[in-house]
């Protein structure tokens, strides 16, 4: 390691007050730009949500979850109301092209979009066997 050595030697040179400015950087360094290990995850957030599991499919949580991301992040950006707007505009435009590929598709049933949930993740009345 011939940096890490010429980096001791110069060290050792300069004044105790210095020696200790290149600890701390050299700490700070290890601190912020190498990364650690990542530990087990912790699912302590499990079933936050479970009451909204009635009203929202997960692709809807996922949205909102998104919309209030973008919201977080524009706060206070000067140019966060023309930001906003385009997303609007965006948002606006996708839900016309679905809307238009909607009505392209003849359906012969009414199924609802959303199916109310068990306990177990499956739609009501579903079960492992008759997936068989």
């Amino acid at each position: 390691m011939k940096t890490l050595d010429e980096v001791v030697e110069v060290t050792k040179e300069l004044p105790e007050e210095l020696q200790t400015q290149v600890r701390n950087f050299a700490l700070y360094l290890r601190d912020t730009q190498v990364s650690k290990p990542a530990g087990k995850m912790k699912l302590t957030w499990r079933g936050a949500l479970r009451d909204l599991r009635d009203r929202y499919t997960s692709v809807e949580l996922q949205h909102k979850i998104l919309d209030y991301w973008v919201e977080a992040a524009l706060d206070g950006c000067p140019s966060a109301e023309a930001i906003r707007c385009e997303l609007r505009a965006a948002g606006s435009r996708d839900r016309n092209r679905s809307d238009d590929s909607d009505r392209d598709t003849v359906s012969t049933t009414s199924a609802p979009r959303h199916q109310p949930r068990n306990g177990h993740g499956r739609a009501s009345g579903s079960s492992r066997k008759a997936q068989r």
